[in-house]
Formats: C-alpha cells, sequence, structure tokens
C-alpha cells in the first residue's frame, strides 16, 4: 500500500562524519541496525551502499540502506507483474528527484523525476492517495504519475482528479443541449485564497478545464481582507482616540491650574517686572568713550557730539539715585540701503525623499470604497534655502500629479515639508483604489505651482518626489 515515511518528505541522506568522529550519521546507524544482513551483500555492493548508493539487481533492503526510508512509495501492476515505486530525494532537501522502481523485491529501474517534483506537492498528494490506496494502486503507473504531477488529461475519472487535487471548493451542475448533464468543479489554490482551476465533468469523467488569467479572490478572502484593513482602521482609530483623550486631559490640567493659582502667578509676573526696573536702575554707568582724535591737515573733520544727562529718581520708599550718562555719537556720511521686500526666490524648487513600504487602507464595500494612504521620508530640497517652501498651505486634487496615472481617481493629495517631506492622499471609488496602489507601490511625482516662500517677494514651482 501507498506509504508516506514519517518525517521523511524532502530530507536526503547527511554526509558521513571525519575519520575518527564519536557520532554516527543515519546511513551507518541504517547500516548498524541491519548489520548481519548487510553483511551478506558482495563487497563491492557494501562499499556501494556505503556511499549512498543502489544498483539495478540488490533487493529493497539495499535501497533502504541506501536512501533509509522513501517520500512516498505505491503499489502498481506492470504487465501483471506486481511492482513498488519509491521516491526520494537524494540531490536536494526540497525537492524529489529519484525513482527506483522494485518488481518482487528486487530493484528493477532506478531513474530521476523530469521534472522534478516539489515536497509540498507529494505532502499534498500522498495522503489522498493513500486515503483511496484501492482506486490509486489499479489506476496504471502512467495515470499515477498524471495524478502526482496533477497533469490533466480527459477521461480522468473524479476519483483521479479527487487524488491530485482534493475536494473542491464548490460544484454545480450545467444542462447541455443533448440531455445530459456537465458537472462543473471549482478548485482554488494553496492559499485557499484565489481560484485556480475549473474542471467540466460528464458522466463523471473530466471533459475539459480552464486556468484563470489572473488572480481572483473568493468572496471569503475578499471578507478577510476587509475585515484585517477594517481592524486596522480600528487599531488608528484608537490610537488617535488615546491621543486626543491624553492631550485634553492635559490641556485641562494646565488650565484648571492656572485658573486656581491665577493670584500668585500675577503677583509673580508683578515681582517680576519690579526686579528688572530695579536691575536697570543700578546698572553702573557705561565707560566713556575715547578721546577723539584731532583732525590732521588735509583730513575733513568728523562732527562730534557729546551729551550728558543726568537723571535723579526720587521714590516713595525715599531712596534717591543718581544716574549719570555720557554718551558719545559719531557721524559719518556712510548710508546704507535696504531692500525692500526680502530677495526673490528661485523660479524652480525640487524636494524628494525615499519612503519606506506603504499600504493603503480601504473601507466600504467595491460601490462606495474609499481608501487613504500616508507617506514620507527625509526630505531634500534643491536647491538650499533657508526657509523650505510653504507646500502644505493648501491640499491639491490629482490635476498636479505627473506620475503615476490617476486613471479618473479625484483624490485630495496634501503635502508637508520639514525636515521630512511627506503626502497624505484620500479619494473614494475604485479609480483611487487603483491610484492608491500604484502610488503605494510606484511613489509619486507633483508639480505644484505658485507656491509662496518665506522671506521672498516671489512664488515659486515646486516638483515634489516621494519613491519607494
Amino acid at each position: 500500500r501507498p506509504y508516506v515515511a514519517p518525517n521523511s518528505v524532502g530530507m536526503t541522506n547527511p554526509a558521513a562524519p571525519p575519520p575518527g568522529a564519536g557520532m554516527l550519521n543515519a546511513l551507518q546507524s541504517r547500516i548498524a541496525r541491519e548489520g548481519e544482513a548487510f553483511s551478506l551483500y558482495a563487497q563491492a555492493d557494501q562499499e556501494l551502499i556505503r556511499n549512498g548508493r543502489a544498483r539495478v539487481g540488490l533487493d529493497e533492503r539495499a535501497a533502504y540502506l541506501a536512501h533509509g526510508l522513501p517520500a512516498f512509495y505505491w503499489n502498481v501492476s506492470i504487465d501483471e507483474q506486481p511492482c513498488r515505486v519509491m521516491l526520494y530525494g537524494v540531490l536536494g532537501e526540497q525537492e524529489v528527484d529519484t525513482a527506483i522502481y522494485t518488481c518482487e523485491g528486487m530493484i528493477t529501474y532506478i531513474t530521476g523525476t523530469q521534472p522534478r517534483l516539489p515536497c509540498w506537492r507529494v505532502e499534498e498528494v500522498a495522503p489522498r492517495a493513500i486515503e483511496r490506496a484501492g482506486h490509486f494502486d489499479g489506476a496504471g503507473v502512467e495515470r499515477q504519475w498524471e495524478l502526482l504531477y496533477g497533469l490533466l488529461s480527459r477521461g480522468q475519472s473524479v476519483d483521479d482528479v479527487h487524488i491530485a487535487f482534493g475536494e473542491p471548493y464548490r460544484t454545480g451542475l450545467e444542462a447541455r443541449e443533448d440531455g445530459t448533464n456537465a458537472s462543473q468543479h471549482v478548485y482554488l489554490d494553496g492559499t485557499g485564497d484565489a481560484y485556480a482551476l475549473y474542471l467540466t465533468f460528464v458522466d463523471r469523467a473530466l471533459v475539459g478545464w480552464r486556468f484563470p488569467p489572473d488572480r481572483q479572490l473568493t468572496a471569503e478572502a475578499e471578507q478577510r481582507r476587509l475585515d484585517a484593513m477594517e481592524q486596522r482602521m480600528m487599531t488608528q482609530l484608537r490610537e488617535m482616540e488615546q491621543r486626543s483623550i491624553e492631550r485634553h486631559q492635559a490641556e485641562m490640567t494646565h488650565l484648571n491650574s492656572i485658573q486656581q493659582n491665577q493670584q500668585q502667578i500675577r503677583s509673580d509676573i508683578a515681582n517680576t517686572r519690579r526686579s528688572v526696573l530695579d536691575a536697570i536702575e543700578n546698572m553702573p554707568p557705561p565707560a566713556p568713550p575715547p578721546q577723539a582724535q584731532p583732525a590732521q591737515q588735509g583730513t575733513p573733520n568728523t562732527p562730534t557730539t557729546t551729551r550728558t544727562n543726568t537723571r535723579t529718581n526720587t521714590r516713595a520708599n525715599t531712596r534717591t539715585r543718581t544716574r549719570t550718562n555720557t554718551r558719545t555719537r559719531t557721524n559719518t556720511n556712510t548710508t546704507v540701503r535696504r531692500e525692500g521686500g526680502g530677495r526673490s526666490a528661485p523660479e524652480q524648487v525640487s524636494v524628494s525623499a525615499s519612503f519606506g513600504s506603504a499600504e493603503p487602507i480601504f473601507v466600504g464595500d467595491s460601490d462606495s470604497i474609499g481608501g487613504a494612504l500616508s507617506i514620507r521620508g527625509r526630505a531634500s530640497v534643491s536647491p538650499e534655502m533657508p526657509f523650505a517652501p510653504h507646500i502644505s498651505e493648501r491640499s491639491y486634487g490629482t490635476d498636479v500629479v505627473q506620475r503615476p496615472s490617476a486613471g479618473g481617481c479625484r483624490a485630495r493629495v496634501q503635502f508637508i515639508l520639514g525636515r521630512e517631506l511627506g503626502a497624505s492622499i484620500s479619494g473614494n471609488g475604485p479609480a483611487c483604489v487603483g491610484f492608491l496602489n500604484r502610488v503605494a507601490q510606484e511613489g509619486i511625482v507633483a508639480v505644484l505651482p505658485n507656491v509662496t516662500v518665506p522671506n521672498t517677494r516671489s512664488t515659486t514651482t515646486v516638483t515634489v518626489t516621494l519613491r519607494p
């Protein structure tokens, strides 16, 4: 009967340990356990087995000693002679690459599997072949290999297809013009999320099949995705609500504290003002300026004005302070002219950033779906400017987006620029679903006209580039 060896699918024989090693590898352990039977083989065959090989003419025990338990084996009748096919992964750990045929317990043929069988495929098909061993053993070696590979052919039975692909996701009947009924079977891919195969049976025999051209999710998978998106949005909303609550509590605590202690605060403010005035009045007079040098012959005179102020301040607390300031002012004929309105901004400014992985958030059904995407990264501005352009002054539409194509989406686009450059995009409808996905995968390039630049008297055109 077919058999899946426990923990053997995809495993290969470990290499022999170095001489003197204290541990036996799997091959050596098998030889040690079967020492008496192993000693009956010819010396050349013993050496062959020690090297992890078997040959035609040896028995099944030799195949076991050389390769261990097969990943999968089954019974088959070839020209009415009972035989067995055993599969091994000799060359690698992820594929079955060798098939050994034994008849009446003796190795009759060794071949490589072409193409090689992935281990996941063997793991999927083997339990179903064991479940329906009576049908699988009598199917013939050609049909057995078809089912193992998943190769479809007209005339295969419902049982054949069950072994190859398992239970269908959905079945249905279709009335035909000749009065017979055709049975439709739909199968999913290994993830269980998308349609993979459509089969048509007439009288329980396969007559046709097709593969979907694109990945199409089932209704359950779509719902799972929506549930996951909704869960993520709810998590974000809870985080936003928590931040809002904490900010509100902090503000209320601050304002209440201010109101409760307003008298003390006002008193402290008044005392601070008086302290500043006292400090001003107690400042020592400035040092006298250096004496002006007498004018030399041939040098125009520089007019010098000396002003002495004396102030006596008598306060209610009977303290009297006298302050004498002497200030010398020198007038020259040098004129400094300031340009009014600031300098001009460059005509073109480029800002760019790279953002990490991003995924839009969608809510709603297919007719009223809405989505949002937020991306940001470290900003780079060219040419360098002391003040960043005010690209966050207003929101934009998709008409400013150069790449990717908006595809008919009328989304709202908001940019921010500080140490980081960011973009927030939101829109409704299927067209915006595609646009948001393209931005997440490809980035966005937008041209913003008439952007103001601080401390200048003109506007500029800003090209914004955010790339993944």
